[in-house]
């Protein structure tokens, strides 16, 4: 039996813009089986965003439900949220999101500093990832000693240091060239095989939409296709 990391039942999102009520997701309905890379396509404003935030415990639903790992997240309270996201789910944003006073190594420590790993293992293993992602040559190096594409791998290396079942990916290539987005597709693609671990990524770029496993289109805060 295929087992599924992520399941939403009829999930709906709407922001109160002053006394306006903005709706963002419009009932959404999907199961996301272990092992999948998943891109989830759109415009800007269709709703990519917001779903991500919803299925990583960032944001909360207006209704519906939805459960990440058998984890039912609508029951869980901030403290519950915050905790499952460190245990759980690994982030990967547009804008890289490092801490420019911080290098390679310790950027990745991060995650590991909050589960209160120790110093010697945290190291271990942020520097097995580093190697993961073709950086062992560059983990003293701070985010603006890096190209864009080494910064994003530091960004996948850091999503990892958890060992997340799921890591969710906003955009990762829409700050990137061609080539670098190809090779960063390549390091998902072998990290998927390598680690069984699920990508959800949402984008509007075709090369990436190409190398997913499974493909959603949404439009309007509703699943197209």
């Amino acid at each position: 039996m295929i087992e599924t990391v992520v399941e939403t039942n009829n999930l709906t999102k709407v922001y109160e813009r002053g006394k306006v009520e903005v709706p963002a997701l419009r009932g959404i309905t999907i199961r996301i089986p272990r092992g999948e890379i998943v891109c989830i396509a759109g415009s800007s404003g269709s709703g990519k965003t917001t779903l991500l935030n919803l299925m990583g415990g960032i944001d909360t639903p207006t209704s519906g439900e939805i459960s990440v790992t058998g984890t039912n997240l609508t029951k869980l309270g901030q403290t519950g949220l915050a905790d499952f996201r460190l245990k759980n789910v690994g982030f990967v944003f547009q804008f890289y999101n490092l801490i420019p006073t911080l290098t390679a190594l310790e950027n990745t420590e991060i995650p590991l500093i909050l589960a209160k790993v120790s110093k010697e293992e945290r190291q271990a293993r942020s520097k097995k990832l580093l190697e993961l992602v073709g950086l062992e040559h560059r983990i003293m190096h701070k985010p603006d000693e890096l190209s864009g594409g080494e910064q994003q791998r530091v960004a996948i290396a850091r999503a990892l240091a958890n060992e997340p079942s799921l890591v969710l990916a906003d955009e990762p290539t829409g700050d990137l060239d061609s080539h670098t987005a190809a090779d960063l597709m390549d390091l998902v693609t072998e990290l998927n095989k390598t680690k069984r671990q699920t990508f959800i990524i949402s984008t509007h770029d075709q090369h990436v939409i190409q190398r997913g496993t499974k493909i959603y289109i949404i439009k309007d805060g509703k699943i197209e296709e």
